[in-house]
């Protein structure tokens, strides 16, 4: 998987469990086995079978009873955002971070790692999407978010440099997008 080879990962990930899904499990194993799925091909760029997947994962989850507000169901959520993103549902997408992000904020406090995913994912749509304006403002959030959770040396650091360049890029900006990437 680590080496580029996206699809034939997904595919052998996907074959190595059709046993377990067929043998049942409780609804919330299923769905972590079917989000799991979804972020494979998610990788592999086949967008519509992800989606697909994670609303599966979603219908366990209902058929085991798991609310909103459990984690596991948020965590899922937070990936299913970015699969909206890429199959062109950007507007779902933010308005189910947004609501992530009310809950995060309500469950787990203001300053929790839950917000700081939630405000990165967020950063990752509109990065995606070419909304400069929501996504700068975002960005320095979610590195005040982050800083409070992990040590400058961390890797959301440097992904935060380079979502910097990204939209350094974006403004027409190539100084400070070469420098970010440096």
């Amino acid at each position: 998987f680590e080496q580029g080879r996206f699809t034939d990962a997904a595919v052998a990930f996907t074959s190595g469990h059709e046993g377990f899904m067929k043998a049942g499990g409780p609804p919330s194993e299923r769905a972590a086995m079917l989000a799991n799925l979804g972020s494979v091909w998610e990788s592999a760029g086949d967008y519509p079978r992800a989606a697909g997947l994670f609303d599966q994962a979603f219908a366990a989850l209902e058929e085991g009873g798991v609310t909103a507000g459990d984690a596991s169901r948020r965590a899922l959520m937070r990936n299913h955002a970015r699969v909206l993103l890429f199959t062109g549902r950007v507007d779902e997408a933010n308005q189910q971070l947004a609501e992530l992000l009310v809950q995060a904020r309500a469950i787990d406090g203001e300053d929790s790692l839950e917000a700081a995913w939630v405000v990165w994912q967020q950063v990752v749509v509109a990065r995606r999407s070419g909304d400069i304006a929501r996504g700068v403002p975002l960005l320095a959030e979610a590195r005040r978010r982050w800083a409070a959770h992990v040590p400058p040396e961390h890797a959301m650091f440097a992904h935060a440099l380079v979502t910097e360049a990204v939209f350094a890029e974006m403004r027409g900006d190539l100084e400070m997008a070469e420098r970010n990437l440096r």
